[in-house]
């Protein structure tokens, strides 16, 4: 089943397709009647925006537990806890029923790269990138930082205001004897930025593209696609230990990326070619209508 086409439907007819598919796993009558009643418990009590907020999140057990339990403790009288457990089994039923996500290997990584050629604004924004940043290879003027700085955060639609502290920021960080000793750390450090009135804002997505495309074969990207599909992989496979906000230390990301492409036999694929696949995956199976999210393509 697919996410998009099942959000369209009403509830009804998502719980005959449910059923459908837990008739095809062998699951007996009075299994299926439970785990149907049990799944759809967050949209008889929170409605059909939540249910589906719930499902779709990239952060699905914390959320599904917080949610049910809030819930539970208005409408039930019964032990609480227990019933959390139970009805987080059964909706992860639902979960894994909406997204079919096949596993990750060679094959399904080089359909959707032959995909993201197809995608012709896409390819030629990231031609023209990877142009001027040939152009432009070093960081200690602040004409070349600013230029780099202000057309990627337009083509990645990275939604930073004021591009200029940032430009600022990347001139004090020594930043191409980092790149070149492949300091993980420099996204971290690039990643926070103080504005104008001293508040501090995170640009850790647009801090990792920027140090991307200087070292395609050293640096992942990472956006919130990305992000999503590895929670989800990791929650599905349990391809490798992390919590989802792992994922904002840099270090910690790169060494998620690794393991993602070793537990899936997809060493011989460069980052950029993963990136590209997790993104595209992401942007198939987590369809923004419910979440907007500020570092998308």
């Amino acid at each position: 089943m697919n996410v998009r086409l099942a959000q369209e439907l009403n509830v009804k007819d998502l719980q005959k397709e449910f059923r459908r598919f837990l008739e095809l796993e062998n699951f007996t009558a009075s299994t299926i009647n439970t785990v149907c009643y049990d799944s759809f418990y967050l949209w008889r009590q929170g409605g059909r925006t939540l249910f589906w907020s719930v499902v779709t999140s990239s952060d699905f057990t914390k959320r599904a537990k917080k949610e049910l339990r809030r819930l539970l403790e208005q409408h039930s009288k019964g032990d609480v806890e227990r019933n959390v457990n139970g009805y987080v089994k059964n909706l992860r039923r639902f979960r894994e029923f909406v997204f079919d996500i096949p596993r990750p290997n060679g094959d399904e990584l080089e359909r959707y790269i032959e995909q993201w050629k197809g995608m012709d604004d896409y390819q030629n924004q990231e031609d023209a990138l990877d142009k001027l940043f040939g152009l432009c290879p070093h960081n200690t003027d602040i004409k070349d930082v600013l230029l780099k700085s202000t057309v990627l955060n337009d083509f990645y639609s990275t939604r930073i205001i004021d591009i200029n502290p940032v430009a600022e920021k990347i001139l004090g960080l020594d930043v191409d004897r980092r790149l070149d000793d492949g300091d993980l750390t420099l996204v971290d450090d690039m990643g926070t930025v103080k504005r104008a009135d001293d508040k501090e804002v995170s640009v850790y997505s647009f801090a990792s593209k920027y140090c991307s495309h200087h070292k395609p074969d050293l640096y992942p990207i990472y956006d919130s696609f990305v992000e999503k599909m590895l929670c989800f992989f990791q929650q599905r496979d349990e391809f490798h230990s992390f919590k989802r906000n792992e994922l904002r230390q840099y270090p910690r990301f790169h060494e998620v990326m690794v393991a993602f492409r070793e537990y899936y036999g997809l060493t011989k694929y460069s980052f950029k070619l993963v990136d590209k696949f997790l993104w595209l995956l992401g942007k198939d199976y987590f369809p923004k209508k419910y979440k907007s999210d500020p570092d998308e393509r």
